[in-house]
């Protein structure tokens, strides 16, 4: 079956990302995505729910392995797979807008205004009418989720922790608690700070609860075992 094909590079991906052979990753993420492109129609508002569930993941997944390529990397290298990064997740949020707030996804909505302050750390810094409003609306989704769907899941408030701090919202350190109380594994807190310090070494000069955030975390993570 053609999913299980398309399974069966996105897992492949996954290990070549923990080998951290990223030129190979997004390639069988791209041969994943040819694949689903010829199930989808031209516009991303035409796609099945499930065929633009797909998408949207595969292109996340790109933005991920394009993201970690980067931190590892230096200049001119660095800057540009940061760029790839924000394009990926840029694609796949195209995809994700096709969803109702209730099975909304937020991975790509949250991570393209990551990948765009790690581009331009000046960003978090600016009056953003846009940014601010898409972060606005992003909240709005995972708490609605947190009441419905997504009741005691410990991912949906990691999503509400990286949302408030990209906001500068003051209520940002506190849902760390939330966090803690539900006790999720080492592994949720582990994830969740493979994308937080990065951007919070790129803004601590001018954002420093980002700093402690990294510090709350990763204490939590280790009472965590």
């Amino acid at each position: 079956m053609i999913n299980d094909e398309v399974a069966g590079l996105k897992a492949s991906a996954k290990d070549l990302r923990r080998s951290g052979d990223w030129d190979l990753a997004i390639a069988d993420l791209e041969d994943a995505l040819a694949i689903l492109m010829d199930l989808a129609p031209d516009e991303p508002s035409d796609a099945t729910q499930s065929v633009a569930a797909e998408i949207a993941d595969t292109y996340g997944m790109i933005g991920g392995v394009e993201r970690r390529w980067a931190l590892g990397s230096t200049e001119p290298e660095r800057s540009r797979h940061l760029r790839a990064s924000l394009d990926a997740y840029e694609k796949g949020f195209d995809y994700e807008e096709q969803f109702g707030a209730e099975w909304a996804t937020t991975y790509n909505r949250i991570n393209r205004i990551v990948a765009q302050a790690l581009v331009d750390p000046d960003s978090l810094n600016h009056a953003n009418p846009a940014m601010t409003a898409a972060l606005r609306a992003t909240e709005e989704i995972v708490i609605g989720q947190l009441d419905a769907s997504r009741m005691k899941d410990s991912w949906a408030y990691c999503d509400l922790l990286m949302i408030r701090l990209l906001l500068g919202d003051s209520s940002a350190i506190s849902t760390i608690a939330l966090i803690v109380n539900l006790r999720p594994p080492a592994f949720v807190y582990d994830s969740t700070l493979q994308t937080l310090e990065p951007l919070a070494a790129a803004v601590s000069n001018q954002r420093p609860e980002f700093v402690e955030a990294v510090h709350l975390l990763r204490r939590a993570m280790r009472q965590a075992g």
